[in-house]
C-alpha cells in the first residue's frame, strides 16, 4: 500500500491505482505505472468500457524508442478504494468523468489531478495537483510522444507522498514544486493559443510560426494574457510562454476540432472578452468557424 501525507515513504509493496480519462495522457501514466507493478484500472462509462475491451492492445512510441504494446484494464464500478485515484481527462470528457470521480469510494482517496485548469471545484479530501510537460499524439490504438524528454511536476512536498516509485519511467522525468506550481496561465497558455492556431489556420505550426503576422498576432495575445494575470496577482512570462509555443513539436495536430473539446476549453477563460483581450476573443471566433460538428 501506499502511505499518505506525514508519512515516511518506506514501503514499496505493489499497489491499486484507478485512472480516469481516455486521452493519450491517460494511456500513457496507465502503461508507465503498469510498467512499475502496479495494479492499475481504467475507470470509464459501461458503453467504453465494452468499446475498449473489443480494442486490440495500444502501442507506444516514447521518442528514439523502439515501440511496444500495453493492455489495459476497462471497468465501470469500483470494487474497492484504490490507493490512488488519477483524473487525466481529455477536453471532450470532462464533464462525464467528473461524474465518475463522484464515486463514493474515491471519497476518501487521494486525487492526482492532471486537469486542475478544467476541475477548479473539485471537493475531494486530498487533491495533488500534477502538470505534464510534453506533447501526445493518438491515432486510433497509437500513442505517440512528441517530445524527447517528458515531465510531470507535482505541486507537493517531496516527502508528502510516495509517487516517483509509481512514476518512474527513463522516458519520464518527475519533479516536485510545491511553492511555484504553475498557475492557471502558465498551463493553459501555450496549448490554448497553439491549439487556436491550428484549428484556424489548418496548417502545422512549423508552417504558421514563420508567418510575421502570426508572430504578431501570438505577441499581442501574450501581452493581454500578461495583463489578466496581472489583475489576479498571478505571475506569468510571456517570454516563457512564447518559447513553449515555438518549441511545440511540429508533429502536434491539436486537440480542439470537436464541439465540446472547444467548448470546455473557451469555458475556461471566465476573465476574457472582447474588450479587454480583442486579439484573444478575435481568434476565438475565427477558430469556432472550423469546428467540426
Amino acid at each position: 500500500m501506499f502511505f499518505y501525507k506525514g508519512k515516511k515513504n518506506t514501503d514499496t509493496k505493489l499497489g491499486k491505482v484507478v485512472i480516469i480519462g481516455t486521452s493519450p495522457l491517460a494511456f500513457v501514466l496507465a502503461d508507465v505505472i503498469q510498467n512499475n507493478d502496479y495494479d492499475v484500472s481504467i475507470l470509464t462509462s459501461k458503453l467504453e468500457k465494452q468499446t475498449f475491451n473489443h480494442t486490440k492492445p495500444f502501442c507506444f512510441k516514447y521518442s528514439n524508442a523502439i515501440s511496444h504494446q500495453a493492455s489495459f484494464s476497462f471497468i465501470e464500478d469500483l470494487s474497492s478504494s484504490p490507493d490512488y485515484c488519477i483524473l487525466a481527462s481529455s477536453l471532450d470528457e470532462i464533464s462525464s468523468d467528473f461524474l465518475l470521480l463522484q464515486n463514493l469510494l474515491l471519497k476518501d482517496v487521494p486525487l492526482i489531478n492532471f486537469t486542475s485548469c478544467y476541475s477548479k471545484k473539485l471537493t475531494n479530501k486530498q487533491i495533488i495537483k500534477a502538470f505534464f510537460k510534453g506533447w501526445m499524439q493518438r491515432d486510433k490504438n497509437n500513442i505517440f510522444s512528441l517530445d524527447r524528454s517528458l515531465e510531470i511536476v507535482f505541486s507537493i512536498n517531496k516527502f508528502d507522498y510516495n509517487l516517483s516509485n509509481i512514476f518512474s519511467n527513463q522516458h519520464l522525468s518527475v519533479s516536485y514544486n510545491e511553492k511555484s506550481f504553475p498557475n492557471f496561465w502558465e498551463q493553459i497558455t501555450p496549448f490554448l493559443i497553439a491549439n487556436l492556431l491550428l484549428l484556424k489556420n489548418k496548417q502545422s505550426l512549423s508552417e504558421m510560426l514563420p508567418d510575421k503576422n502570426i508572430r504578431k498576432q501570438i505577441d499581442a495575445i501574450l501581452k493581454e494574457i500578461s495583463s489578466l494575470a496581472a489583475k489576479s496577482s498571478e505571475k506569468f512570462d510571456s517570454s516563457k510562454a512564447l518559447a513553449t509555443i515555438y518549441a511545440i513539436p511540429s508533429g502536434y495536430k491539436g486537440d480542439i476540432y470537436q464541439p465540446k473539446s472547444f467548448n470546455n476549453l473557451i469555458s475556461t477563460l471566465t476573465e476574457t472578452n472582447h474588450f479587454d483581450t480583442p486579439y484573444l476573443h478575435n481568434l476565438i471566433v475565427s477558430a469556432s468557424n472550423n469546428i467540426i460538428v
